[in-house]
């Protein structure tokens, strides 16, 4: 996704993609709707968070750029 759009843009979507996943399980364990919207928008920007690092890594997840 990030070799067609920017970081940002490709995370962002990701993010509301895996939020909105997320929202007919918390209806369904009875989540308030403020609970819902906190809820989203962490995950959003945790995704924003660990792409971040990842690129911020040289595109590696294993922690040696070797």
């Amino acid at each position: 996704m990030q070799e067609r759009w920017t970081p940002l843009r490709a995370v962002l979507l990701l993010g509301v993609i895996w939020a909105l996943w997320h929202v007919i399980a918390m209806v369904q364990a009875g989540q308030s709707a403020a609970w819902i919207a906190w809820g989203c928008l962490d995950m959003a920007a945790t995704r924003v968070l660990m792409v971040w690092i990842y690129n911020g890594a040289g595109k590696s997840v294993s922690g040696s750029s070797a």
